[in-house]
């Protein structure tokens, strides 16, 4: 999906035109903006934050999200927020230097194995939750 020809493209933008070419009748939406945990439920809910957000699905205004973020607090932050307001994310953990696709995986958060960066996000998010 990234080459050459996609340096210096945010990704967001290079994940919307690879999945319109392969289904032009989907309605992607980016949003070009660094989500941070104080912002993580207004850019999900489309609020400026001043009202307060509701943990329901229909306080979101996506579908599901596809996260690709590289860092372990913000990462934790997204997969939180859409936990919050009910709406599915898949995530990507850190398959950078694999060379065999066949050894990449689908499963469940709680059910990775030998991710490092998907396991500090849930040991994040074990302490997060420890502090409620």
């Amino acid at each position: 999906m990234f080459g050459q020809s996609t340096v210096g493209r945010p990704k967001a933008e290079v994940l919307k035109d690879r999945i319109l070419d392969i289904n032009p009748d989907c309605n992607v939406s980016t949003v070009m903006q660094f989500l941070r945990r104080e912002n993580a439920l207004e850019i999900l809910s489309g609020q400026d934050g001043k009202e307060a957000i509701e943990p329901s699905k229909s306080s979101c205004h996506f579908d599901f999200v596809v996260d690709a973020i590289d860092g372990v607090d913000d990462k934790a932050a997204l997969i939180a927020a859409c936990a919050f307001v009910g709406v599915p994310v898949i995530t990507s953990g850190g398959a950078g230097g694999l060379t065999d696709p066949t050894e990449i995986h689908s499963e469940e958060l709680t059910k990775v194995q030998d991710d490092e960066l998907l396991f500090h996000v849930m040991i994040l998010q074990l302490v997060r939750l420890a502090r409620v």
